[in-house]
């Protein structure tokens, strides 16, 4: 421990929002207990403070998804935090000092490419992603705007919501004009990148990927993606060769928007896509303050200089939880 510094401790102001239904799975999926929570937290903030090449927030509400993620084990979370926290130095134009309120950020969003749609039946956050939507001619935005909106989208997905977290996110990918040119706006290099440095650190639960409108050129894609899954993304991969398929793999009729039913559904409809997109535009905004701070430069840094090896060995290994 850093001599002459002053131990800061967790504060016990944690309000859970989680009903029953939801403690019971982070439970079982997590190994989140209640009685332990607080203590798992101490032990990863006292890490953090010891470390001394680690600069990071040290509240609840920041550590408390990547234990989560890291489905309570110590070691892993740290892991997590350690490459979230360099993303900003490492990959500014990508990820540093977020603000939902940029130019190239709002008209993203405004195309509707990605919009929240509800809860499923296990009551996930369902996402509607439709590539095809984007303009690849880099005249209104870059490929590294859309890294930034992508990671605004991601911040919101598991600071806005406790039971998100927990439950997961589900992926509805229409494939409709998904083409070689819109697969490549964001280039092999960066697909590395976001698989070695996001996928494995950022807190969002994959729980399924929905692929509608699919066609044979899309098998490319996954087959050059693949070998860049550092997890289990492509085993949660669905494909549907009609959306009623869909509708039957627990994704509720009732949270599409009126462009996904039929017309005798219609009537039914969570609103029209530009409902949607209207509506996560304000709530991200709704969100702005908590996304600035979650990649402001001057709250996360990684020193490697100061870094040890035998940090990653250090007394903090265990809390009978990894």
């Amino acid at each position: 421990m850093a001599k002459n510094k002053p131990r800061r401790f967790v504060r016990n102001d944690y309000n859970c929002s989680l009903d029953a239904d939801d403690e019971e799975i982070a439970k079982a999926e997590l190994n989140e207990l209640p009685s332990d929570r607080l203590t798992a937290l101490q032990c990863l903030s006292d890490w953090i403070q010891d470390t001394e090449y680690i600069k990071c927030p040290l509240r609840t509400d920041f550590l408390l998804p990547f234990l989560r993620q890291a489905k309570f084990s110590q070691i892993k979370a740290r892991k997590k935090i350690e490459t979230y926290s360099s993303l900003f130095q490492n990959y500014p134009d990508y990820f540093a000092n977020l603000d939902p309120n940029e130019e190239q950020v709002q008209y993203l969003f405004n195309t509707g490419f990605m919009v929240p749609l509800g809860l499923d039946k296990n009551k996930s956050q369902v996402f509607y992603i439709k590539m095809g939507l984007l303009d690849t001619s880099g005249t209104n935005y870059t490929s590294a705007h859309l890294l930034r909106a992508l990671m605004i989208a991601g911040i919101w997905t598991w600071m806005s919501s406790e039971r998100t977290q927990i439950r997961g996110t589900v992926f509805i990918m229409d494939l409709e004009d998904y083409t070689w040119k819109r697969f490549m706006f964001i280039d092999m290099d960066k697909k590395k990148m976001i698989s070695k440095n996001i996928m494995g650190c950022v807190p969002v639960r994959f729980k399924a990927v929905h692929l509608i409108n699919y066609n044979l050129i899309v098998d490319s894609f996954v087959s050059i993606l693949k070998p860049l899954d550092p997890g289990k993304f492509f085993k949660r991969i669905v494909r549907h060769n009609t959306l009623e398929s869909l509708y039957d793999r627990e994704v509720p009729r009732e949270i599409l928007p009126a462009e996904l039913l039929p017309d005798e559904d219609s009537s039914k409809a969570n609103g029209t896509f530009k409902d949607l997109t209207e509506k996560f535009k304000q709530d991200i905004l709704n969100h702005r303050e908590t996304i600035m701070k979650m990649t402001d430069t001057n709250s996360f840094h990684v020193d490697e200089s100061l870094k040890v090896l035998s940090s990653t060995n250090s007394s903090y290994r265990k809390l009978g939880l990894d």
